[in-house]
This record gives C-alpha cells, structure tokens and sequence, in this order.
C-alpha cells in the first residue's frame, strides 16, 4: 500500500474547534459511502466538534496518521491498490530498456472502488531517451517509493514478466520494431542497432534487478533468500 505523504514546512498546528456558527454539522461522508444514497430521507446529519471527534464518529477506512511539530507538519495516508504486483513488472520492463527517469504512475479509481488502480505513464526516458544508450545505475528507472516494493518476497515475485523478456525471440522485437513510423526515427540502422542492444540486454535484467535490491534504497524488506551473485 503506497504512502501518500504531505509536509508543510514553518507551520505551527494546532487543534481548533469547528466554528458552530458556520459549520455546526456535517453529514457522515466517510470514504465506504462515496458514490451512495442516503440511509433514508430523514436520516439525520452528524455533529461535530473538530477533526479528531470527526474521525472519532465517522471511522473511515482510510489510514490517516499524523505528526505536528514546531517545524513542519507531515500527513500520511495509505491507499489500497489493485495491482500493486505490476510495479514487479515494469521494474523489469524498466531495466530492461534503461529508463533514465524514476518510474512514474497515475493511481485511479471508480465510484463506489475503494482500490485504487495503478497506469504506468510517461515511458519517454528509455533507451536514455533520444540518446538511444543504456548508462544503467541501480537507481534509475524505479518509483521514489519503497512501499510499492513491498509484496516482493523473491525471483518469483517478477513472474512472469522476467521470463517472458528472457525468452522473447529476436523476432517478436523486430516485429515491435516495424510498426514504429520513419518519421520518428529517421536512420533505419540506428532503429537496428538499438534493436541489437535490447536482444542483448534480455540476459541482463536480473543482473539489473540484483542491483537495485543491494543498493542503499534496500526496496525489497520481505525479500529474505541469500544475496547470491547473479551472472
């Protein structure tokens, strides 16, 4: 369940009572309700005094905790997602095509979902993007936060997006290749020698893998099996 986090910065909170002149109540919007009726017409609206008597009432689903400092203000939420095994597979899609760029992702959900979903976006930094070359680092081509990592408990955690980039045929990324218009690249040889790279570079991924899960970021907590030296 990835971490939503807020920090203002130079704030001094505190804990206000709601105006009763303005705001004297509100109606139990928690988040199980969203996108539904009423009880009933007459049901009755719900007082309040402040926040926490809010949360105290309403007990919504939502992981909300927070910290209140002299020098800054931080709010977390976590969020339950559908496909949260996915971020798995871009990872070896990611390293796969040398994305320079952190992974980026939009979270989405349906009225009356509590899950929300994940869409992968912005692929415009793989390959090094329009550098056509693979500086690969452990830290590259990976989302800013661990959390998404956390149902990764070994090699088979990445299936069976590993493999099927393993045993992809020279074929298959040819054919991938030829539907790309002229226009977008212009020099056919330079299309073929990048095509050559990714053929090459399907051995490579758990080499790539490897490395980002014994880097400083340590993504993969649950992942428990001996560091061994992948070749």
């Amino acid at each position: 369940m990835p971490l939503v986090k807020v920090i203002r910065k130079g704030v001094t909170p505190s804990i206000r009572k709601v105006p009763t002149s303005t705001a004297a109540v509100m109606m139990p919007m928690t988040l199980e309700r969203v996108g539904k009726e009423a009880a009933s017409e007459n049901e009755e609206p719900t007082k309040v005094e402040d926040v926490q008597d809010a949360f105290k009432k309403f007990n919504p689903k939502l992981d909300f905790k927070g910290n209140a400092g002299p020098e800054e203000t931080e709010f977390k939420a976590e969020f339950q997602f559908r496909n949260i095994k996915d971020f798995a597979g871009m990872l070896c899609i990611d390293k796969w095509t040398c994305n320079s760029n952190g992974r980026q992702a939009v979270f989405w959900r349906r009225i009356r979902e509590r899950k929300y979903t994940a869409t992968f976006i912005d692929q415009g930094y793989c390959f090094n993007a329009g550098e056509w070359s693979f500086p690969d680092s452990p830290l590259r081509g990976v989302y800013a936060r661990n959390e998404v990592y956390r149902e990764i408990t070994g090699w088979e955690s990445f299936e069976p997006w590993l493999t099927k980039i393993e045993q992809m045929s020279v074929e298959a990324i040819a054919n991938c290749a030829e539907g790309i218009p002229p226009e977008w690249y212009g020099d056919w040889d330079e299309l073929e020698r990048l095509i050559e790279q990714l053929v090459k570079r399907r051995s490579r991924v758990r080499e790539l893998i490897a490395a980002f899960r014994t880097s400083s970021r340590e993504p993969f907590p649950r992942w428990t099996e001996a560091r061994v030296a992948v070749m």
